[in-house]
């Protein structure tokens, strides 16, 4: 179903050359925030709430953006096919791709390391 690289090298490297040693710095940053926002992501969508839903949907809108950008490809088409589940008032399918977001996070890390050499 998401087929997408774990990491988009052109991208990537698009990003690093850009942000030079600041960019192993920014990762790290990128690799905390988006655990958290994937773990509220999925508390509030667990609430059925509709205000917490849309927290999530934020959530889930502003981690496939910031995902695109660093090049974790995969996790933002994960965060894209959540934030369609979401709207289309499908919200608890959408609970069930936490666990394959947060798998594509730690790929996408391991993979940004490994490239980086960290």
């Amino acid at each position: 179903m998401f087929d997408q690289p774990a990491l988009d090298t052109e991208q990537f490297e698009e990003m690093h050359e850009l942000l030079g040693e600041d960019y192993a710095a920014m990762l790290d940053a990128f690799f905390k925030d988006s655990a958290d926002r994937l773990k509220l992501a999925q508390s509030q969508l667990l609430s059925k709430n509709s205000a917490d839903q849309t927290l999530a949907l934020d959530h889930l809108h502003t981690l496939k953006g910031a995902s695109l950008s660093v090049g974790a490809a995969r996790l933002s088409a994960i965060c894209r096919h959540m934030e369609q589940l979401i709207r289309a008032r499908v919200a608890t399918e959408a609970i069930g791709f936490i666990d394959t977001a947060l798998a594509a996070l730690r790929e996408f890390e391991h993979q940004a390391k490994q490239t980086l050499s960290l």
